[in-house]
């Protein structure tokens, strides 16, 4: 009998012992889960608020260019939660937001050194977004961002982003029928959207105005020129790009004012530096390179590789 109530015993207390561990087990599981729950929201709410050189992240609501919010104030506590939980699921995917979110383009370019290995939508989007915001201090990223976006839309054929930044990026490398085309098939997946509204008001049409203001003022009023550039830098370096990489018909005055206020602005000497040689008596042959160069790009995107690697020799 004795025995027989020390089995009973030792089962109930092995019992109690038992629930007791898969309690605690329980609770740390949806505990971590929630904490992942919570530190994804946290980053997403910055994430959402950037446009990285213009384009579209994956996954964030529509958001205009140059509408200034103030991203949350404890993003840093994310950063400090991956540190400590390196075990997090998906710490990786986190991790790139969060350099996203603080406008970190370098490190995410590094973070991702072997783009070839990445076969994930989203991250191949998010990927080409962070080198059209590292292009506006360095052109040559434009053709990298191009391939990350042709990357993402073979991936996920059906996604919008890619689409979206495929647009912006042609009309920058100046190859507006390429831009139609793609705009084409956006519209058929998110015609509805503020995004696709975005695409439909181009740069030049949509600046117009502003272009005239500034193809009317006269470099002997740099107080008028001083002001518009203070309102417009971003469409003051796409008329001087344009200028230098399309033989645009612009004042040169004009042009070196607005080389010289990026430069003196933003420490940036890629746009005056593109503009130099046009001041100069190489001014023709520079302009024939450089078509040459932008033809070499278009047989590129077309496929053409013998006959790019041609035209860039001819450079």
């Amino acid at each position: 009998m004795i025995s027989a109530n020390r089995k009973w015993t030792a089962g109930i207390v092995l019992l109690i012992c038992c629930v007791g561990s898969a309690s605690i087990g329980l609770y740390l599981l949806l505990a971590h889960r929630y904490s992942d729950y919570q530190i994804r929201n946290l980053i997403q709410s910055a994430y959402n608020l950037q446009r990285p050189g213009g384009g579209r992240l994956a996954g964030t609501p529509y958001i205009a260019i140059g509408v200034a919010q103030r991203p949350p104030s404890d993003l840093g506590r994310g950063q400090v939660y991956l540190l400590r939980h390196p075990e997090t699921k998906d710490r990786q995917k986190l991790q790139g937001m969060i350099y996203l979110s603080t406008a970190n383009w370098r490190t995410f370019a590094d973070s991702h050194a072997v783009p070839e290995a990445i076969q994930n939508s989203e991250t191949l989007n998010n990927l080409g977004a962070d080198y059209l915001a590292l292009s506006e201090a360095d052109p040559t990223y434009l053709l990298k961002a191009l391939d990350e976006f042709e990357k993402a839309n073979k991936a996920d054929p059906h996604a919008p982003e890619p689409l979206f930044n495929l647009v912006i990026t042609y009309q920058r490398l100046q190859l507006p029928q390429a831009a139609d085309g793609v705009l084409q098939k956006y519209a058929v997946l998110d015609s509805s959207s503020l995004w696709y509204r975005e695409l439909l008001n181009d740069p030049e049409s949509r600046s117009s105005a502003v272009l005239n203001q500034l193809r009317q003022a006269s470099p002997d009023h740099e107080v008028d020129i001083t002001k518009l550039f203070d309102n417009y830098p971003e469409i003051c370096r796409r008329l001087a790009m344009t200028y230098g990489l399309a033989n645009g018909q612009e004042s040169p005055g004009l042009m070196r004012f607005i080389g010289a206020q990026i430069e003196r602005r933003y420490g940036d000497r890629t746009v005056s530096a593109m503009l130099a040689p046009l001041f100069t008596n190489q001014r023709t042959t520079t302009i024939t390179i450089r078509n040459l160069v932008t033809h070499g790009a278009e047989l590129y995107i077309q496929g053409d590789l013998r006959g790019s690697l041609q035209a860039y020799a001819e450079a």
